[in-house]
C-alpha cells in the first residue's frame, strides 16, 4: 500500500517493510489521520444498484451501496463475518447495516436427477429442489444434496413439478440476470427507466414506459406461463421479440386485455379495476412447412385452463428472439416467467380449488393424496384408489388452506426474513439463526425444523431488515417499511468520515491508527465494533472526507511542493540541492534526503492548495433567472453557469443535490478556449435519474444532431447500459474531476466513472462551463403515468454547493 497527497511512497515503503523505522514518522500519524489520501492505483468500480452489478467474486454489499470483495465466513442472526484479501483479519460487520452478498454467476445448475427431482412452490413464493420421499398426513417429505433430508407442512405447499419433465427453456426471473433495460420513450428519450430486483428474484418498477428485455431464441411450438402482480390493473405490453411493436405479443389498452400480432390483435377479455394479479398461459405454434396440417397460432389461457382467445400467425417467426416487458405505468413486479418446449397438445381445462396430479401423457387425475411409499403414489376419489408411479408425474397441485397454485397469494418474504437464492431458480427465506463458510441454517414458516441451505451455487444471499446495533458504527433504524427492499439506512456523511476504495468497489468507514504495530493503519468501516489492519500488498486509496486538504500544512512554513516520479507529492520546503540530492523538510516525517533521480519537479510558493472556493468570485455568470449566492447556485430550469478563467488547479469539486422525481442532464465542459460555444477542452455530460447517476463524454465539435442521438443512445441503454452508473442515497453526489497522470478522472461519491486522456486539451484554456440542459422540473415537460404533460409538482432546486478548485498533487 502506498500513502499519497501528503505522504510520498518513499515513506509508505517503509512503513511496509520496516518495523524500525516507523517511530521515526509516528508523529505525523496525527497530521495523516486530518490529511491523509491513501494510495495508489486504485480506480473504484462504480457505485451501481447491487443487485444490477454483476460480480466476478464473492461480494458482501451495504444498505448504502458500499461492497467488499471476499468470502463469506459464517455469522448468526446479528453479524456477519467476512474475510478480504484487502485486511490482515476477518470483519465482522452488524446485519443492520447491510443488504447481502452477491456471488459469482454459476454455469452449471444442480438437481438434474431425471424423474426423481421436483420444484416445489411454496405458498411464500419460495422455491426448493428435492426428491420427493413420502407423503404422509400434514407432512411431506424430500432430500436433496442442497437441503439434506427436509420435511415441510404440507398446507404451504402449493405445487411439485417435475424439474426436467416439461422441457424448460428458462424458468424465472432470477433477479436483473440476463435482463437489460432496452429503451425509453420517444417523447422523453433522456429518460432512463429503472427496474430492481427484489429479494426473492421478482423484477418490479415504479416508473411509467420502463421497459427490460431477456434475449432467448425460441423454438417452433413452446408454452410461456406468465405471472404479474401490480398495485393497480395490471398495465403492461409483454412481447416474443426485440422489436415489440412488430412481434408477437400481450397488450393492455386501457382497460382491455390484447393478443397482438403485428397490426392484428384479438381481445381476449376486459381486466375489473380490482384486479391486482394476471396469471396466465400462452400456447404458441409457429407452423412448419414441412407440417402444412399445423396452422400457425397462438392460444391464450387462463391459468385453470379457460380459453381466452387465439390469433393466427403471420410473420412472426423470424423476430421470436427475445422476451421484452414494458410498463405502461408504474408500481408493475414481474413474478414469474416459465418458457418450455410444447409438444401440441391443447391444454385441458382443470377443476381450479381441487388437488390435481399431471401426467407426463397429458391426463390429470384428481382425489385426495392418501401417501406415497415405494415411488408409488396414492391417490383416492370417491372411494377409488388410484396408484401412480411417481416418475410418469409432472406436476402435483395441491389444494390447501392457502388455496392452489393458480389462486393462492404469494406472500413473499416478510420483515425480518433473509433470504437466499440459487443459479438454478431455488430461493429461500426465513431467518437466519447459523452459518459457516459452506452452509445457512434457516428457520422458515414452511417447515417446523430449521433447514440448512449450501451455498454451493448459490447467487445471493439478502440480510433481514433488523434494527442497528447501537454498539457498532450504524446508524438505527426501524424496520423497512416494504419487505420485498434491502434495507437502506441513512447513514450521515459526518458519521464516516472516510472512504476507502478499491479496483472494483468502496467502502464508508474510518481511517484509524492502532499502537507502535508493524501496520498501525487500521480500518473500521460501517458496522463495525473494532478496526483490522489492511494488508500491504493491495492497492488502496483512502480519501479523508470531514477535513480539508489545507489544514495540516502552514503554507508558510512549507510553501514549496516535491513530486516523486511515482505521482506523489510532499509539501516540504526546499533547504539546498545539488546534481545527487535534494534537501527538504517537510511537516510529516524525519526524512530530509531524496535522490534526484527519484524526483520529477519541484514547485517553489507553491502555498495555499485552494485557489477558488464557493461562487464569489466576480468572473461566475448564471443564465436562465436561477439564483446564485457566494456559497451555492440554485437551478429552478435551464441554464448556464459559467466562468471564464476557473481552472488553475487540477482538482475541481463540487455537491450536487436534487429531488428524486427530478430527472435531468447537465454537460459540463473544462478547459475550454471561451464560455459560450466552445470547441476545445473535454466535455462530459451527466445524467441524473431518480439516485442513479451516470456520466459520459462527448465531442464539443459534434453537431446537434449527433449529441441528439449520443443523449438517445445513453438513455436507450441506461443503467443497464455500458456507462457507469453511481446510485446516490439522499439524491445527494460529491463530484471530483481530477487532471492526474496525463487523465482527467471524474470521480462521483468516491466512485471512478470516466478516466478520460488529456492529449488533446490546450493547459492555457481555463474556461468551466456547466449547462442544465434538460431537466424534469416544475413547469417542464416529463411523462406521467405514461403520458406527456406539463410537471407542475413543486420541487427542490437543483443545488450546487461546495465548489472548490485546487491542487492536491499538482
Amino acid at each position: 500500500m502506498r500513502i499519497r497527497r501528503l505522504l510520498g511512497a518513499v515513506i509508505a515503503g517503509v512503513l511496509c517493510c520496516h518495523a524500525d523505522s516507523v517511530s521515526a514518522f509516528q508523529p505525523g500519524f496525527d497530521a495523516i489521520a486530518r490529511a491523509l489520501d491513501v494510495a495508489e492505483n486504485a480506480e473504484t468500480a462504480p457505485g451501481k444498484n447491487p443487485q444490477e452489478t454483476p460480480v466476478t467474486e464473492p461480494t458482501l454489499i451495504w444498505a448504502n451501496g458500499d461492497r467488499l470483495v471476499g468470502e463469506f465466513q459464517g455469522g448468526n442472526d446479528s453479524f456477519v463475518r467476512w474475510s478480504s484479501p484487502f485486511f490482515e483479519d476477518p470483519l465482522e460487520i452488524s446485519l443492520s447495516v447491510l443488504s447481502g452478498v452477491r456471488f459469482p454467476t454459476q454455469t452449471n445448475t444442480p438437481q438434474t436427477a431425471a424423474g426423481r427431482h421436483f420444484r416445489i412452490l411454496l405458498a411464500t413464493g419460495d422455491i426448493l429442489f428435492g426428491q420427493l420421499k413420502r407423503i404422509d398426513g400434514d407432512v411431506v417429505s424430500f432430500e436433496s444434496e442442497r437441503h439434506g433430508a427436509f420435511s415441510l407442512n404440507r398446507r404451504m405447499i402449493t405445487s411439485l413439478q417435475q424439474a426436467d419433465a416439461t422441457g424448460i427453456l428458462y424458468f424465472g426471473p432470477r433477479g436483473m440476470d440476463g435482463w437489460k433495460s432496452t429503451n425509453a420513450t420517444r417523447s422523453s428519450p433522456h429518460r432512463l427507466r429503472v427496474w430492481t430486483d427484489r429479494p426473492d428474484g421478482s423484477l418490479t418498477t415504479d416508473a411509467a414506459d420502463a421497459a427490460i428485455q431477456y434475449r432467448i431464441r425460441l423454438p417452433e411450438r413452446f408454452e410461456l406461463e406468465l405471472l404479474l402482480k401490480s398495485t393497480e390493473t395490471p398495465a403492461f405490453q409483454l412481447a416474443l421479440s426485440s422489436d415489440p411493436d412488430k412481434g408477437l405479443r400481450l397488450d393492455v389498452w386501457d382497460e382491455f386485455f390484447v393478443l397482438a400480432n403485428g397490426d392484428q390483435f384479438q381481445q381476449l377479455e376486459t381486466l375489473p379495476d380490482d384486479l391486482s394479479q394476471l396469471h396466465v398461459k400462452v400456447y404458441v405454434d409457429f407452423g412448419n412447412d414441412q407440417q402444412p396440417e399445423r396452422r400457425p397460432t397462438a392460444s391464450v389461457y387462463t391459468a385453470d385452463g379457460r380459453l381466452l382467445g387465439a390469433l393466427p400467425l403471420t410473420g412472426a417467426r423470424n423476430r421470436a428472439n427475445a422476451i421484452s416487458l414494458r410498463s405502461r405505468r408504474g408500481g408493475l413486479t414481474l413474478r414469474m416467467i416459465r418458457l418450455s418446449r410444447w409438444d401440441g397438445t391443447p391444454p385441458q381445462a382443470v377443476q381450479s380449488g381441487k388437488t390435481r396430479v399431471q401426467l407426463s401423457d397429458g391426463t390429470i387425475a384428481y382425489g385426495t393424496i392418501a401417501s406415497l411409499q415405494e415411488q408409488t403414489l396414492e391417490l383416492t376419489d370417491d372411494g377409488q384408489i388410484q396408484q401412480i408411479p411417481l416418475e410418469s408425474i409432472t406436476t402435483i397441485v395441491l389444494q390447501s388452506d392457502v388455496g392452489t397454485a393458480e389462486n393462492a397469494s404469494v406472500a413473499g418474504p416478510q420483515v425480518g426474513d433473509a433470504s437466499i437464492s440459487w443459479s438454478d431458480g431455488g430461493f429461500m427465506s426465513g431467518q437466519i439463526v447459523a452459518a459457516n463458510d459452506s452452509h445457512l441454517t434457516v428457520k422458515t414458516t414452511y417447515s417446523n425444523e430449521p433447514m440448512t441451505a449450501a451455498l454451493l451455487d448459490a447467487s445471493e444471499i439478502f440480510f433481514p431488515r433488523v434494527k442497528s446495533d447501537t454498539n457498532s458504527q450504524a446508524v438505527p433504524s426501524e424496520p423497512a417499511a416494504n419487505p420485498q427492499q434491502p434495507v437502506a439506512e441513512s447513514l450521515p456523511q459526518e458519521a464516516f468520515p472516510d472512504i476507502l476504495s478499491y479496483n472494483a468497489g468502496s467502502l464508508h468507514g474510518s481511517l484509524v491508527t492502532e499502537g507502535q504495530s508493524t501496520n498501525p493503519l487500521q480500518w473500521i468501516p460501517v458496522g463495525a465494533k473494532t478496526g483490522t489492519p489492511f494488508r500491504t500488498d493491495r492497492p488502496v486509496r483512502i480519501q479523508r472526507q470531514s477535513v480539508s486538504a489545507d489544514a495540516p500544512v502552514d503554507a508558510t512554513l512549507f510553501p514549496d511542493a516535491i513530486y516523486l516520479k511515482n505521482n506523489d507529492v510532499l509539501p516540504c520546503r526546499l533547504e539546498s540541492c545539488d546534481e545527487s540530492q535534494l534537501h527538504i523538510a517537510t511537516p510529516f516525517a524525519d526524512v530530509r534526503q531524496f535522490a534526484t533521480a527519484d524526483v520529477r519537479a519541484v514547485e517553489l510558493g507553491a502555498g495555499s492548495r485552494t485557489r477558488m472556493m464557493g461562487f464569489g468570485d466576480r468572473g461566475w455568470a448564471l443564465t436562465g433567472g436561477n439564483q446564485k449566492s457566494d456559497n451555492d447556485v440554485q437551478f429552478r430550469q435551464q441554464g448556464t453557469l459559467s466562468h471564464s478563467n476557473l481552472l488553475t488547479g487540477e482538482t475541481v469539486s463540487f455537491r450536487m443535490q436534487w429531488n428524486e422525481a427530478d430527472t435531468l442532464s447537465f454537460e459540463t465542459v473544462l478547459f475550454g478556449e471561451r464560455t459560450r460555444g466552445p470547441k476545445q477542452g473535454i466535455g462530459l455530460r451527466f445524467m441524473i435519474n431518480g439516485q442513479q447517476v451516470s456520466a459520459i463524454p462527448y465531442s464539443l465539435k459534434a453537431s446537434d444532431q449527433q449529441m441528439q442521438i449520443q443523449m438517445q443512445m445513453m438513455a436507450i441503454n441506461g443503467a443497464q447500459g455500458s456507462q457507469k452508473t453511481v446510485v446516490a442515497e439522499d439524491c445527494i453526489a460529491d463530484v471530483e474531476m481530477t487532471a492526474r497522470n496525463g487523465n482527467l478522472e471524474v470521480r462521483v461519491n468516491g466512485s471512478v466513472l470516466q478516466t478520460i486522456p488529456l492529449k488533446d486539451v490546450d493547459p492555457a484554456n481555463r474556461a468551466f462551463t456547466l449547462n442544465i440542459s434538460m431537466a424534469g422540473f416544475r413547469g417542464s415537460v416529463v411523462m406521467f403515468n405514461g403520458r406527456v404533460r406539463r410537471n407542475d409538482l413543486e420541487t427542490s432546486p437543483f443545488r450546487i454547493s461546495n465548489f472548490i478548485v485546487e491542487n492536491r498533487s499538482g
